[in-house]
């Protein structure tokens, strides 16, 4: 049996087209399958990204709570210290005026003494 040289170039071409069919369609499929994990990682990316801004963003706001509260209790340590301030410093003018008027008795009784007179005030 004797095959022509031409049907035996269109074989050879034939099975040649096949195996680079058969080449590109695994290459089509690879390509389709690395571009499907691609746009799994993107959206995995995303979600990632979304849900960690969030967080920082919580995270933000409860330090910016934290701080508001944190300066409303130094306002209220400082008016407390300035309020506590004053109480001490009336309860030294009093102490101040008691010492004063028991200085002023202790010198009228001592000169009443010395007078001669023993009358209280």
């Amino acid at each position: 049996m004797q095959i022509d040289l031409s049907v035996l170039v269109t074989i050879v071409l034939a099975v040649f087209g096949l195996i680079g069919a058969l080449i590109a369609l695994i290459y089509r499929a690879q390509v389709d399958s690395v571009a499907r994990l691609q746009l799994g990682i993107d959206q995995t990316g995303a979600r990632l990204d979304a849900e960690t801004g969030a967080r920082i963003s919580n995270h933000d706001n409860s330090m910016v709570r934290l701080y508001g509260r944190m300066e409303a209790l130094e306002h209220e340590v400082h008016r407390a210290e300035v309020e506590t301030r004053a109480q001490v410093s009336d309860l030294n003018v009093t102490v101040a005026g008691f010492g004063s008027t028991y200085a002023t008795r202790r010198e009228l009784e001592q000169l009443r003494e010395d007078s001669g007179s023993r009358r209280r005030i």
